[in-house]
């Protein structure tokens, strides 16, 4: 063709190219069946009813039952895996929204309108964390909170998503 300049191939190469992707990072890690044992959660406050007894922060286990049934009270609530840990998602009962403190990443999570239904939230980014720490901003009534965390055992050797809360440690 007139005015077009002629391509010679010297050599051609193939590579084939793989993306990865984790699955299967959306284990409950252990807050409702008790794997997370009482003294790895912790929290800002809780509140100590004459009448019904004190709502300790263990207590913010998922499907919790009885009359004394969640954790009640401060500003936050935190979980201590002793190690860090990729989490994947949160499920919650009880706060009508959240943010976790243990990235970041500020954002705000929708929880739920009462206390027995329940709200998954997948995090946009995984976050991998020793100390998981959780704010509830809005609630009906009292601030309560019943949760679960699911994620797995964090594999990386170094991660740039390591996060550590420093508060009161």
């Amino acid at each position: 063709m007139p005015g077009s300049s002629p391509v010679d191939i010297v050599s051609f190469s193939f590579e084939v190219t793989l993306r990865m992707m984790q699955t299967g990072c959306s284990q409950v890690l252990g807050l409702e069946s008790g794997t997370i044992h009482d003294e790895q959660i912790r929290a800002s406050s809780f509140r100590n009813s004459w009448l019904r007894g004190r709502w300790y922060p263990h207590l913010a286990r998922l499907h919790k039952e009885g009359r004394v049934n969640a954790w009640q009270a401060g500003e936050w609530i935190e979980v201590n895996f002793w190690k860090p840990v990729k989490v994947t998602e949160v499920v919650t009962q009880g706060a009508s929204s959240y943010r976790i403190t243990s990235s970041p990443l500020f954002k705000v999570f929708h929880g739920n309108d009462d206390s027995e239904r329940i709200q998954e939230n997948l995090l946009d980014i995984p976050i991998i964390a020793r100390f998981f720490r959780i704010h509830p901003l809005e609630y009906i009534g009292r601030p309560t909170l019943r949760l679960e965390i699911l994620g797995c055992n964090n594999q990386s050797k170094t991660s740039s998503f390591l996060y550590h809360i420093f508060a009161e440690h």
